[in-house]
C-alpha cells in the first residue's frame, strides 16, 4: 500500500496548498490546472460509504488509478461510477485474480498498468456508445467549479 499510495499524501498536500492559493482569483497556468484537476479526482477517490470499506486490494486498485492519471480526464462525477465499474470489472474476470491477490504482498505495476489501461479503453467506449458527456474534451478557463469540492 505505502509503495502504491506513496505519492498520494504529496499530491493531496499540493493540492490543498494551490486550492487556497487559487481562492485568490489568480490566473492559473496549465500545470496549476492539472494539480486542481487531479486533486479533486483524488479527494473524490478517496471518499466510501459510511460502514463499507472496500477491501485492501481494491483500495489499492483505486488508488493507483488516481495517482497514475487514469482518472484526470473524467469528470469529478464520474470518478465514482469509473471506481465502482473498475471493481466489478476485475471480480468479474479470472484472470485479474492473480494480480488482485497479490496486491497486498508484491505488486507487479506493469500488469496494473495493462490492467487500468485495458478497463479504462472499455470504459471509454462504453461512454461514447451512450453519448454521454462524462469525458473533459479540454481543461476549463474558470476553475470555481473545481474548487467548490473543497
Amino acid at each position: 500500500m505505502k509503495a502504491v499510495a506513496g505519492s498520494l499524501k504529496l499530491e493531496l498536500a499540493q493540492f490543498r496548498e494551490i486550492a487556497n492559493f487559487a481562492k485568490f482569483g489568480s490566473d492559473l497556468d496549465d500545470a496549476t490546472l492539472q494539480v486542481l484537476r487531479r486533486g479533486n479526482r483524488l479527494t473524490e477517490l478517496l471518499k466510501q460509504p459510511q460502514y463499507t470499506p472496500l477491501p485492501l486490494e481494491k483500495q489499492i486498485l483505486s488508488i493507483f488509478a488516481g495517482v497514475n492519471g487514469y482518472l484526470d480526464d473524467l469528470e469529478v462525477e464520474e470518478v465514482r461510477n469509473f471506481e465502482t465499474q473498475l471493481h466489478e470489472y476485475v471480480d468479474n474476470n479470472e484472470m485479474y485474480d492473480e494480480v488482485m491477490s497479490s496486491l497486498i504482498t508484491d505488486y507487479d505495476a506493469q500488469e496494473l498498468h495493462a490492467l487500468l489501461t485495458h478497463f479504462r479503453e472499455q470504459f471509454i467506449q462504453q461512454i461514447n456508445e451512450t453519448g454521454d458527456e462524462l469525458l473533459e474534451a479540454q481543461p476549463k478557463e474558470d476553475n470555481t467549479s473545481e474548487e467548490g469540492s473543497l
